[in-house]
């Protein structure tokens, strides 16, 4: 059970710093409107993307 309780954290951990490394670049790009961050696991390997979204008003 400790080891499990040790892997819960180190992802958690690691999705907090992608969410916050995706946040402040997406803010420098003034992309805060519109955007996707998804995060998987498999295999115990951690797999993030981010999607910049542009919206254009018609």
């Amino acid at each position: 059970m400790p080891r499990e309780i040790e892997k819960k954290q180190k992802l958690e951990e690691q999705i907090i710093e992608y969410i916050q490394v995706s946040l402040s670049m997406i803010e420098a790009q003034d992309g805060l409107e519109h955007f996707d961050i998804s995060i998987s696991v498999h295999e115990n390997s951690l797999n993030c993307n981010l999607l910049l979204k542009e919206r254009k008003r018609i």
